[in-house]
């Protein structure tokens, strides 16, 4: 009777631990890209190839323009980080088991790869809507709505429902490959850096070998060395994904689009604000995964890479 009460409260603690993951990963998606509006701005203005200036409309709007859009942009990364990192955790306890014997169960390259793939693809599903509003609100005059409810039907009335989902299909070829690469490289290079600088044991299965603490300088440094070579790889996709979005009118096809930029820019064309995009991108990553790292650690939740 005893046996069966313990394991009933070890089952409610995991449950309710289970959503720790949830609200750090969501804090940390308003932390970072609040700090960072301001250079998401610029990015998206020099993708679509607007003056900054004239984008930014900082005579009439004033410093505040800088943070124009940031509010659909954290109605989107709030969740989407949430999810991202809260299913990242779910997918992995689901998919790949630990043990019944109380070991811990250390995931390969490839299943790392396909944990952090699922939740990216699922939570990028989820909040697009909210993307795509957040482009189009980053890229609005004056004259346009300014309220993220009449972009909305401005979206709605040129496009209906789907108008939603525009750009849909190259965001998901851009964000998948990336998000999977990320996270699954963030936990291989930390625990490689744990094994070698931290006396971490990486052969020590046991639940009490727990991951050292990692300040937010060493957290950024990892992240940095983890997500350079897919931002690099996809970038040309995710400057389609923003311009497929910026667009009411029906777009053309990935093809088209590629060889248009080609014909037109050149081959660096397919990295039209590609320096905008690192300086925006590296700091809002980093500040992202150190206080997701952070708060895992004060809520006495295990870290990424643990297992």
């Amino acid at each position: 009777m005893k046996q069966q009460s313990n394991k009933e409260e070890d089952k409610k603690e995991q449950i309710d631990s289970s959503y720790i993951r949830f609200y750090c990963g969501g804090v940390a998606g308003i932390v970072s890209r609040t700090l960072t509006a301001p250079i998401d701005r610029v990015k998206v203005l020099r993708q679509m190839k607007t003056p900054a200036i004239e984008g930014l409309n900082l005579l009439n709007w004033g410093i505040i323009a800088l943070w124009r859009g940031n509010g659909v942009n954290v109605l989107k990364n709030c969740p989407e980080s949430a999810l991202r990192f809260g299913l990242h955790g779910k997918f992995k306890n689901l998919l790949f088991p630990a043990p019944e014997d109380g070991k811990r169960h250390d995931l390969t390259p490839l299943q790392r790869l396909l944990v952090a793939g699922m939740s990216g693809c699922v939570s990028m599903t989820c909040v697009y809507p909210f993307e795509v509003l957040k482009t189009r609100m980053t890229i609005t005059t004056s004259n346009e709505p300014r309220s993220i409810s009449q972009l909305a039907r401005k979206v709605y009335t040129d496009g209906g429902p789907l108008g939603f989902y525009r750009g849909y299909s190259v965001a998901m070829m851009s964000y998948i490959p990336y998000s999977s690469m990320e996270l699954a490289l963030y936990e291989i290079i930390k625990r490689q850096y744990m094994s070698y600088f931290k006396a971490y044991d990486l052969d020590d299965t046991s639940q009490s070998n727990s991951m050292p603490h990692l300040n937010w300088f060493e957290s950024c440094g990892l992240i940095m060395f983890a997500s350079l070579p897919p931002m690099t790889l996809v970038y040309p996709l995710n400057m389609l994904r923003t311009r497929f979005q910026a667009k009411s009118k029906k777009s053309p096809s990935i093809r088209q689009a590629l060889i248009t930029i080609l014909r037109n820019e050149g081959p660096l064309g397919l990295y039209q604000g590609f320096l905008a995009q690192i300086s925006k991108t590296l700091p809002a990553v980093c500040i992202g995964y150190a206080t997701l790292e952070s708060l895992l650690e004060l809520f006495g939740h295990p870290t990424l890479a643990t297992r």
